[in-house]
């Protein structure tokens, strides 16, 4: 998939296949924002009139990159924990044994696509830090660029989000369940989201 054109990618999330699909989606628009930063960062590089923060956006730049690769990968490992899911619930089921090993793998199927999208969530929460916190130390002829960057990783995260909590729903070792509700709800916390 992360060899597919721009084209190629919409063409495959409008069709009826399953797969890629929002938590796909929601990756891509984090790696959109990390993107945007490194471009901005770029610009702001280029230009000796912000010489002074040349330093901290370098970093900046060096994290955005890091992150936009991550996030990519990440809506990749989203297609593959759905395929996953899918595969589990085909396992045969015909005596005791065959049930319970079928059971297991659904189970740990499930876990996997919501730690996927919640490594989604935890990037495109760093990624919008960022954002709000430099916003004025980039090239202001860049700002509407920036600004986008926020809208994708807010778009990201709470795409990201909701995969997370739909997968937790499927998932019966409470443990589990509590320590990964605990940290979307203080993502959400963090960033103000009320939505459910």
């Amino acid at each position: 998939m992360l060899d597919n054109s721009i084209k190629e990618f919409t063409e495959e999330l409008a069709s009826q296949a399953p797969t890629p699909g929002g938590g796909c989606a929601a990756a891509v628009s984090g790696s959109m924002a990390a993107a945007l930063m490194s471009m901005v960062c770029r610009l702001t590089i280029k230009s000796s009139k912000y010489s002074d923060y040349h330093s901290v956006v370098q970093k900046i730049l060096a994290q955005s990159e890091e992150d936009r690769n991550k996030l990519l990968e990440i809506s990749s490992r989203d297609v593959e924990a759905y395929n996953s899911v899918v595969a589990s619930f085909k396992m045969p089921k015909e005596n005791d044994e065959e049930k319970k090993a079928r059971q297991k793998a659904i189970q740990e199927a499930f876990k996997y696509a919501a730690q996927v999208p919640l490594e989604g969530a935890e990037l495109c929460s760093k990624l919008l830090v960022t954002i709000n916190d430099y916003q004025d130390k980039i090239n202001q002829v860049a700002l509407t660029d920036w600004k986008v960057a926020r809208e994708s990783a807010t778009a990201g995260l709470l795409g990201t989000i909701y995969n997370v909590e739909i997968n937790l729903d499927s998932i019966k070792d409470e443990d589990f369940v509590q320590k990964v509700g605990e940290k979307v709800r203080a993502l959400k916390e963090k960033h103000g989201i009320t939505q459910d």
